[in-house]
């Protein structure tokens, strides 16, 4: 429909003129082709071997064997992973969290004993499933056991 059929300069307002709803030509019917698309610069996936780390978890990989850290460590370890936005603060508590860990650390030698930490949260999360833990708790646990178990494959030793 034009838009001068619109406005209709008849003096009778219920008088319209017999025309079609829509003018329409074979052109207009199809619609147009689109052109290619230019070609982008497309990075192939990565394989296994491409596999791209964050620099801050190979780091921490590095500084901490999470299979012989002490109380300590693991304290280090939480705050970075944090503090860099790697973990969520959830995650940052649970690791965190060291019971051995007193006001005066410096002295006490339970802070500097290493543990296995994936041994730790395995223990975790069978006392958790024994117990009745909910869906949220055996969550958590799975969570740190995921995050600790990452930092050990990147571990070479």
């Amino acid at each position: 429909m034009k838009v001068e059929n619109l406005a209709y300069h008849s003096v009778d307002p219920n008088q319209i003129p017999d025309q079609g709803a829509v003018e329409t030509s074979p052109q207009d019917v199809r619609p147009k082709a689109r052109p290619a698309p230019e070609p982008r610069d497309v990075k192939p996936p990565l394989s296994e071997d491409q596999l791209s780390v964050s620099p801050v978890w190979q780091q921490v990989a590095d500084r901490i064997t999470v299979r012989h850290a002490t109380p300590v460590e693991m304290i280090d370890l939480s705050r970075t992973l944090y503090n860099t936005g790697t973990i969520s603060f959830e995650d940052h508590v649970n690791l965190s969290f060291q019971p051995e860990i007193n006001a005066d650390a410096d002295n006490d030698p339970a802070a500097h004993e290493k543990k296995d930490f994936i041994a730790l949260w395995e223990k975790k999360l069978e006392t958790a499933v024994r117990q009745g833990a909910d869906r949220e708790e055996l969550e958590t646990i799975q969570r740190i056991q995921g995050i600790l178990g990452y930092l050990d494959s990147l571990n070479p030793e």
